[in-house]
């Protein structure tokens, strides 16, 4: 009989205000997947724009130079997002003194529970978490940013005992980034040694969409002999609904008239916004990119102290980041068999010169 426990490797670990930090993997049963969690604490003014993704630079599950999962907080989110198919429990909150977190999935399985593919700690030798971060990404850490010491680490293993050894686990990558150019073509090779599941896409610009960044997107294999993708970057967002719902998570803005808010959802959001007082009225003015500027008014005045306005936001391609699944995510036979051909080529096109390119491959990895 298969049971379930979830093990703390780290609870609430005070942590530098910048560093690397390595801990072992003291365990023998199978591991569906560790949940990490990062804490901080905003300035006693306001932290605006800012969360916790911003200071997670890595998380990585390794055996030696052997690397099993490495992703920064930006595509650690997102990935956990299109794993689960929701955004998990996140404190998102810009207010003065407010702890936020960055709570991340590192998913071994197809989902959660997955009896094939799991991590053996058995397989390995010294399989370890290692995380990179630094507080101090976006500015010195003070009243308007984020207060030093005050950043906490939590992971835990979810594990499975009693149940059948796994024959294998869904590793997970950043293997490439870049920056685009107008009309430029990026030609990314690959890994062709292992199968391929899916790839993440991030590309990033202020006050941009996705498709506005990277124009176009084609799997090219064996220089053309098969092109299982070659789509507009804009009709791959739309077609991606059709199996990805909107996301929603909440988020606390904290800001004046005439500031913009920056949302995580990058593409197409919505938001309501309630003013934490009752008689100030407040509008978005929505470019469907993601950030947007406030207009607050309190007496037909606009507003030039700062006040929190909550909301709940809905929308897609969190922090401007795509799922490109290659055959049905649940289904090993499906996967893309990259070994079959000896040139497996991602080409982005881009649209806009000085954007971000992010690439993340999923692969089947078998014991």
């Amino acid at each position: 009989m298969k049971l379930w426990r979830d093990t703390y490797l780290e609870s609430r670990r005070t942590m530098a205000d910048a560093g690397e930090y390595t801990l072992d993997i003291n365990l023998s049963d199978p591991i569906t997947a560790l949940w990490v969690e990062f804490r901080i604490q905003n300035g006693s003014t306001s932290n605006k724009a800012h969360t916790v993704a911003d200071i997670v630079d890595a998380i990585e599950v390794l055996d030696g130079s052997d690397v099993i999962f490495s992703l920064d907080g930006y595509e650690a989110f997102a990935l956990t997002a299109y794993h689960l198919g929701h955004i998990p429990y996140q404190l998102i909150h810009e207010g003065n003194s407010v702890t936020q977190n960055l709570f991340a999935l590192v998913p071994f399985g197809r989902f959660l529970g997955d009896d094939l593919y799991a991590l053996n700690p058995k397989k390995f030798l010294n399989p370890q978490v290692r995380v990179k971060w630094a507080a101090t990404n976006w500015g010195t850490a003070g009243d308007t940013t984020f207060t030093t010491g005050t950043v906490t680490l939590t992971v835990v293993a979810m594990v499975m005992s009693g149940g059948p050894e796994p024959v294998g686990l869904i590793q997970s990558k950043e293997v490439y980034t870049w920056t685009t150019t107008s009309g430029g073509i990026e030609y990314i090779d690959l890994p062709n040694n292992l199968p391929l599941r899916s790839l993440l896409l991030r590309a990033d610009k202020a006050a941009t969409n996705i498709s506005g960044v990277v124009s176009q997107v084609k799997l090219n294999c064996n220089a053309g002999a098969f092109v299982p993708l070659d789509m507009r970057m804009a009709d791959y967002v739309h077609m991606l609904a059709l199996s990805v719902p909107p996301f929603s998570y909440k988020h606390v803005f904290r800001a004046i008239s005439g500031d913009t808010l920056y949302c995580v959802l990058k593409q197409d959001e919505t938001l309501n916004l309630t003013p934490d007082q009752g008689d100030v009225t407040a509008s978005y003015d929505n470019h469907g990119y993601g950030e947007g500027s406030l207009t607050a008014y309190l007496a037909g005045t606009a507003t030039t102290s700062l006040k929190n306005f909550g909301a709940i936001v809905s929308g897609w391609c969190p922090y401007r980041t795509v799922s490109i699944p290659l055959g049905n995510p649940d289904v090993p036979s499906e996967w893309f068999p990259a070994s079959d051909y000896t040139s497996v080529r991602l080409e982005c096109t881009g649209a806009v010169a000085s954007g971000s390119g992010y690439l993340v491959v999923q692969q089947e990895r078998k014991y």
